[in-house]
């Protein structure tokens, strides 16, 4: 239960940001977290540690929610503490955590929240002309062929597609991400979409798409509520365009995000 490091979290995330941006570095990693590079050089190679104190800013910094850094913090507390008593506290935090929180997931789980084409495959899949055929995917969704294939491969293994008559065809079985998984993977398909998105702006025309924002000065306490808003309207949304004809897939993202850094803290 307690093999994860506050190490591997770091790793995880240098990785991803990494995969994201090509010249990203450890220098780069190290300017976001505010920390110096050799420092954290050090922390990633096993040779030097990180404070609880410190621990606690750098999760933020990573985008971590209130109780992944607590978890953040309770690795760093377990792996150096002295103190016995905050030892076995820090067991506590991880082990309940790792129960309810930050369940580890298999490697098909991991790919199909990392890539966003996963879950554009299987809406493809719905419209009312798939004919359960891979080159029809690959025309609606601009995939080359091994990439594709490789997808699918992972979907059946999932439970979510099958082979029938030598058609792809869905089980039926939901699948879906967010709240309770590890927030690194969710960043990272959110970012995706967003990349996604920036590069659609310049080639869908206008009649086909929407953008649209408001800025606004807000009550923060009021976001767990602009939260269950959103997801309904999401929800209403998804329900009322789903009931027509299937014929494109779209993708809907809403971001409600602080434009300050006051926001962020």
């Amino acid at each position: 239960m307690l093999d994860e490091s506050y190490r591997d979290i770091l790793k995880q995330e240098f990785e991803q940001r990494k995969n994201t941006n090509k010249s990203y570095s450890l220098r780069s990693f190290s300017r976001d977290l505010e920390v110096s590079a050799s420092h954290l050089s050090e922390v990633l190679r096993g040779l030097g540690s990180i404070g609880r104190s410190s621990g606690e800013k750098i999760g933020y910094k990573l985008g971590l929610n209130f109780k992944e850094v607590e978890y953040f913090v309770a690795l760093i507390d377990y792996e150096h503490s002295k103190n016995p008593r905050m030892k076995a506290k820090a067991r506590e935090i991880i082990v309940n955590f790792q129960k309810s929180g930050f369940q580890k997931l298999a490697d098909d789980e991991i790919a199909l929240t990392n890539e966003w084409y996963f879950f554009g495959i299987l809406s493809a899949m719905e419209l009312d002309h798939y004919n359960g055929n891979l080159e029809f995917i690959q025309f609606e969704l601009a995939l080359d062929i091994e990439t594709l294939k490789t997808a699918m491969d992972t979907l059946v293994r999932l439970g979510l597609v099958l082979m029938e008559d030598d058609k792809y065809c869905l089980t039926g079985a939901q699948f879906c991400f967010g709240g309770e998984q590890p927030s690194s993977y969710v960043r990272k398909h959110h970012r995706q979409h967003l990349e996604l998105a920036a590069d659609l702006l310049n080639r869908v025309p206008y009649s086909d798409r929407d953008y649209s924002g408001t800025t606004m000065a807000i009550d923060k306490s009021k976001i767990p509520k602009a939260r269950e808003m959103i997801k309904k309207f999401r929800r209403e949304l998804c329900r009322e365009l789903e009931s027509g004809a299937k014929n494109s897939v779209y993708q809907i993202n809403i971001q409600l995000l602080p434009l300050f850094s006051k926001g962020l803290k």
